[in-house]
């Protein structure tokens, strides 16, 4: 009897230790319900050109979400409001460079612009009657040139491989030159058609875009044959349990090849043949 109710006993501690494993383990499952999967989203928030003092930081950010979560855009076009189980918190990081940086900067900008004619809202604008100045010679600036520099040369304590906001004010300056951004090259797969060249909306003067080590980019790159090496362990990320969900998504697709720095520097001092 001693011995049933010692086995009884035991096998009562293992349930309540599976339990807690798989409590701890399986945390965000819910079968039959919507999960929660809470993640802190750090966004900086750089304004180049902007005097410190002329911009109510207070009021600018109060302006911002500081949570969101998603839903599934296509069934909430027939009334159906769906959430994908995500909780975003958002923490803002507010810089403002210095002259120094933005002397460079936008001499960058000047030697990237090119002389080309205004577009249709230039000159649209210029033909109201209470405009505040009217366009002069416009200038076409590579975006992706600008977003590359800007990756390259981030500001002191901002990380751009995390999500990063320029507010670019060129005007007062007296290297300012009037300009859009432009994005060419990547025409159309079925039709060749290239947007960027030939439609005046996709002349901006605003865009979105990604780190080149970000999974996105990643993957345009295998869509045009390329086979991208990352290299893991030297990734930078805003957030680590992000960075390995996407690590794992790149892994499953098989598009490319993930190894880390240790193999990759014993390639490189591999003789060949």
């Amino acid at each position: 009897m001693r011995h049933r109710a010692l086995f009884l006993c035991l096998s009562a501690i293992a349930i309540v230790s599976i339990a807690k494993t798989q409590s701890a383990s399986f945390l965000h499952l819910n079968p039959g319900g919507l999960s929660n999967l809470p993640e802190t989203v750090p966004v900086n928030i750089v304004f180049v050109g902007y005097d410190a003092p002329l911009v109510n930081q207070a009021s600018f950010l109060a302006a911002l979400p500081g949570t969101y979560r998603p839903i599934v855009r296509s069934r909430y076009l027939y009334g159906i409001k769906e959430e994908l189980g995500l909780s975003y918190t958002f923490q803002y990081q507010v810089t403002f460079t210095n002259a120094a940086w933005e002397n460079s900067f936008f001499a960058a900008l000047s030697s990237l612009a090119t002389p080309q004619p205004r577009t249709l809202f230039q000159d649209q604008y210029n033909e109201q009657i209470h405009n505040v100045l009217d366009v002069a010679t416009n200038h076409f600036i590579d975006a992706p040139s600008v977003e590359k520099w800007l990756i390259d040369n981030a500001p002191a304590g901002v990380d751009t491989h995390r999500n990063t906001i320029f507010f670019i004010n060129w005007w007062g300056r007296q290297d300012f030159k009037f300009h859009v951004y432009t994005k060419f090259g990547e025409p159309d797969p079925d039709t060749g058609y290239d947007f960027g060249v030939n439609r005046q909306s996709r002349k901006i003067i605003a865009w979105g875009g990604t780190a080149p080590d970000d999974e996105e980019t990643l993957g345009h790159a295998a869509d045009l044959g390329i086979i991208p090496i990352i290299v893991a362990d030297a990734c930078g990320a805003g957030h680590a349990e992000a960075a390995e969900r996407s690590i794992e998504s790149l892994k499953f697709a098989g598009d490319a090849i993930i190894t880390d720095s240790d193999a990759f520097c014993r390639a490189l001092q591999r003789k060949p043949g």
